[in-house]
């Protein structure tokens, strides 16, 4: 094995108030974020 979480997964972020996510962006994230990941296969 010998993975690391660092080497595949990096932390999570804000997004600056410039960068322009838009409503149908947060939407699926939001959407996504409450999927258990059995569903998302």
């Amino acid at each position: 094995m010998g993975h690391r979480l660092a080497d595949t997964s990096t932390p999570a972020r804000l997004a600056a108030p410039d960068e322009g996510i838009g409503r149908d962006e947060l939407a699926l994230a939001t959407r996504n974020h409450g999927l258990p990941l059995e569903a998302m296969r």
